[in-house]
């Protein structure tokens, strides 16, 4: 494993050959979830989000919005005016969450009123509702909140729920680059996932007196023996298990569903990454299958003295929605709260480790800014994959590894790159200044559950019991695969490595401490590198 650090001259912004839009997410697969491809040039709203920003292309779900709960329970009146204008209503879902941003379902105001169902339409008609601020970059509210109308605070935070896809390479993917006009392209491709074998036995898991805890928001569980399971709450004994799930987190993100299950809404039900295929008459493997088990692996082989927090918000075919991941951050950000608030070690979370994300249609917007940045302000690291998209345009949440906000007390984000098992920067990696990390990435080999693909061997001999590779029969409990996705664990795994070598040589920054001053301070002394 191979883990570097670049320093601040060496990161870039250049374009690096492909442009990037959005991630590669087939008709199919927009088709299943709803998705839509925005057109930057419609409905543009001058001066939102910023003077002079400049929209782009991005894929969201059309007939929903998320709004911050406060928001909903003070200004529902306000909001269901201002959408009655433009023939909409807004539904929230049947039971509010606790504590995440609400899914607003848009419906026609009335009952067989043909009417345009689309959520960019709806939030710029808010944005619309009040003036853009009048100093660049600046926040400013238009009016007395009197509760009678909305301020320009509360819409910047109203926003569309975006697709997020993992970011893996899973199929044979070619890369074109010409270094001088005229010159002919190098290519390059390769298979991201296919059957492997690890021959010894796992590193052993050393004791320690509080492991530190990295929470993978991913896929979710499959069964793998190197991973056995503890859920969380549940009677059975604690016997240090290495992954941990949560009922409570993954009912959040049932309960937060739209009303009605909206359209082409695929629900996020419990941690089992699950299904293996969507087509059972043909019985492909779906792209992100084993995605979360993959991680955990790495984890396990990288830092065999932590313990992995296993939370399902990605779906088996590598698509996700940000509701689903914001609920996610929302709950572990309330787990870390109690846990630093009360003094309670055993519910602390020390890095998330977050291996998808979308393009924003505003560069610099992120609906997980909020959310994220009070995660750091009380010490979790958090870790995000830089994407494989080959681009310098910025990919969120990692894109806020550039931020260095007020609230950001604790060191930044950490934006991943992946390296060749070379040490040269992979080709797919995206590359900008917000990429200030990298690690191995190119066919690494981890825990896959057991699975068997509709693809078969390219030859066979039966009577010798011969055959070549089959290329996605993985009933040997591993496999190569590479990514972004696969970089961004390791350095998780690095961090926690750093956490638990610091904990141990300074008795005031122990594990064992969890108020938010310490974990800070012991995050800022395990990462020097990041100011």
């Amino acid at each position: 494993m191979v883990v570097r650090f670049d320093p601040p001259e060496g990161r870039r912004d250049d374009d690096l050959g492909s442009p990037g839009f959005v991630p590669a997410i087939s008709p199919e697969l927009l088709d299943r979830h709803g998705g839509r491809v925005l057109d930057p040039g419609q409905d543009v709203v001058e001066g939102w989000p910023a003077p002079g920003a400049r929209y782009r292309p991005t894929v969201y779900r059309p007939g929903v919005l998320l709004i911050p709960l406060e928001i909903w329970i003070a200004k529902q009146g306000v909001l269901d005016g201002l959408l009655g204008q433009i023939e909409l209503r807004a539904e929230p879902p049947a039971n509010l969450p606790a504590r995440a941003p609400v899914r607003i379902t848009l419906r026609p105001r009335e009952t067989g009123l043909a009417v345009r169902i689309d959520s960019w339409r709806a939030l710029q008609h808010l944005r619309a509702s009040v003036p853009p601020p009048d100093v660049e970059g600046g926040r400013y509210e238009t009016a007395a909140d009197d509760g009678s109308v909305l301020t320009y605070a509360e819409v910047a935070r109203i926003s569309l729920e975006h697709l997020i896809a993992t970011t893996d390479d899973l199929v044979l993917k070619p890369w074109a680059i010409s270094d001088t006009p005229g010159a002919g392209s190098m290519r390059s491709s390769f298979r991201g996932r296919v059957p492997a074998v690890l021959p010894g036995e796992p590193p052993r898991r050393k004791s320690a007196a509080r492991r530190p805890v990295i929470a993978v928001v991913d896929s979710g569980h499959a069964a793998h023996p190197l991973l056995d399971l503890y859920e969380a709450g549940s009677a059975t004994p604690f016997a240090d298990e290495f992954v941990t799930v949560s009922p409570a987190i993954q009912a959040e993100i049932v309960q937060n569903r739209p009303a009605g299950g909206a359209p082409a809404f695929q629900l996020i039900d419990g941690y089992t990454d699950a299904p293996q295929s969507t087509e059972p008459l043909v019985g492909a493997l779906e792209d992100a299958y084993g995605h979360g088990t993959f991680i955990a692996g790495l984890i396990r082989q990288a830092a065999p003295r932590a313990r992995v927090l296993a939370i399902r918000a990605v779906h088996s075919d590598k698509i996700g929605y940000s509701g689903d991941a914001l609920t996610a951050l929302t709950e572990i950000l309330h787990q870390v709260t109690e846990a630093q608030e009360n003094g309670c070690p055993e519910k602390m979370i020390d890095i998330v480790s977050f291996s998808a994300g979308y393009y924003d249609e505003w560069d610099e917007g992120s609906e997980f800014a909020g959310v994220i940045e009070d995660l750091v302000a009380r010490g979790v690291v958090f870790v995000a994959a830089a994407g494989n998209e080959s681009t310098a345009r910025p990919f969120h949440p990692a894109w806020l590894a550039t931020r260095a906000g007020a609230k950001n007390s604790g060191p930044r984000v950490i934006a991943v790159g992946a390296l060749n098992p070379d040490g040269s920067k992979a080709l797919f990696s995206n590359e900008n200044r917000a990429v200030r990390v990298w690690a191995s990435g190119v066919n690494v080999v981890s825990t896959f559950p057991v699975a068997d693909g509709s693809e078969t061997a390219e030859r066979v001999v039966p009577a010798r019991n011969r055959a070549s590779l089959d290329p996605d029969k993985f009933t040997g409990d591993y496999a190569v695969w590479s990514g972004t996705s696969f970089a961004t664990p390791l350095v998780a795994a690095e961090v926690a490595n750093r956490l638990l070598r610091i904990g141990e040589k300074q008795a005031k920054l122990a594990l064992t401490k969890v108020d938010s001053k310490t974990t800070v301070n012991r995050a800022r002394a395990a990462l020097p590198e990041l100011p």
